[in-house]
């Protein structure tokens, strides 16, 4: 479907994906609620589940969206030189602002997130007896946190003043900042996710449904993120869970930002624009964010590079049955 046919007759199912794929922090966060599901999540399978949606990301971004942006100067009437000048400015323009999102990040959380600094195996990924957590305050200063006992899920372990309500002091407020720090975070890293699912679902549900699936799988570790830490300091499973599915609420925001300004605007020039910010965004969000998390769960590269190929592969796949069977 070309950007003219791109229409808001789409949005109805374009909010729905958006909203399906930031709802995906939920599941992540559901893991303090099993040891069971803590278990599954082994570096190698986040590791896989990152480079797939990488590769599906990076895929549709340079092929069907930056595709997209071209056909949508063109039809405005730029000839195929500039149209194709356009787009490609509009992608480096998308990247440009993307850093400008991770800027904001940086002075919100002095690296905190950025650096990726909190590991999944500090929560129960191995079998060791005791929990050491590593959280940045600033980029030049690490604090880690040592907590002692059985690393289980199901056994948190909240300090109590001496009145005997439970207080979140010392390494329990670390680790709840860590935790609140992190959801802001990742907040502001979804907006642009919940925007590039909208926009790419106008224009075409099919890949709009790839894309939210792909964004769901990498939401998945990001609840995680979230909810691990405020759970151990806190104890409270609802307030973890609760902190994890609001980080994703950020994505409907994204897409309402899509819908007002393409609501009165029907144009091929803004489609084109908006088309190429959106498949820049994409490009940094695997380069910056999805690639360098998996090769951090998966430092001798057993599984990472495969399953980024996997992913291009698939979403390949998946765009030449469509044309083939009369797709645009």
């Amino acid at each position: 479907m070309g950007s003219a046919e791109a229409s808001l007759e789409n949005a109805p199912t374009a909010f729905i994906l958006v909203m399906c794929a930031g709802l995906a922090t939920g599941i992540g966060a559901a893991f303090v609620f099993s040891k069971r599901l803590v278990k599954l999540a082994s570096k190698k399978v986040l590791a896989g589940s990152l480079g797939m949606s990488a590769g599906v990301m990076l895929y549709i971004a340079l092929i069907n969206i930056f595709g997209e942006s071209v056909e949508a100067f063109h039809h405005h009437g730029y000839s195929d030189a500039d149209a194709y000048l356009y787009a490609t400015l509009s992608l480096f323009g998308g990247m440009l602002c993307y850093r400008g999102i991770e800027f904001v990040v940086q002075l919100l959380g002095g690296g905190a997130f950025g650096e990726h600094n909190l590991e999944f195996d500090q929560y129960d990924l191995n079998n060791s007896s005791s929990n050491t957590v590593t959280a940045s305050g600033d980029s030049s200063r690490n604090s880690t946190i040592k907590r002692e006992g059985p690393r289980d899920v199901e056994q948190p372990q909240p300090q109590e003043t001496t009145g005997g309500a439970n207080a979140v002091s010392g390494d329990e407020a670390k680790l709840v900042h860590m935790g609140l720090l992190t959801a802001v975070a990742i907040g502001i890293h979804n907006f642009p996710d919940g925007l590039a699912t909208f926009v790419s679902s106008l224009a075409d549900p099919s890949v709009g449904l790839a894309l939210a699936v792909a964004i769901a799988i990498h939401n998945i570790p990001e609840g995680m993120c979230v909810a691990m830490p405020v759970y151990y300091g806190t104890g409270s499973r609802c307030k973890a869970f609760g902190w994890a599915l609001l980080s994703g609420a950020t994505e409907p925001i994204g897409a309402a930002l899509g819908w007002l300004i393409l609501k009165d605007v029907m144009s091929e020039l803004v489609y084109g624009i908006l088309f190429g910010l959106v498949a820049g965004i994409m490009v940094n969000v695997v380069i910056h964010d999805l690639i360098p998390t998996a090769v951090r769960f998966d430092p001798a590269d057993k599984v990472t590079t495969n399953s980024i190929s996997a992913g291009m592969a698939i979403m390949a796949l998946s765009l030449v049955l469509f044309v083939r069977s009369g797709g645009h």
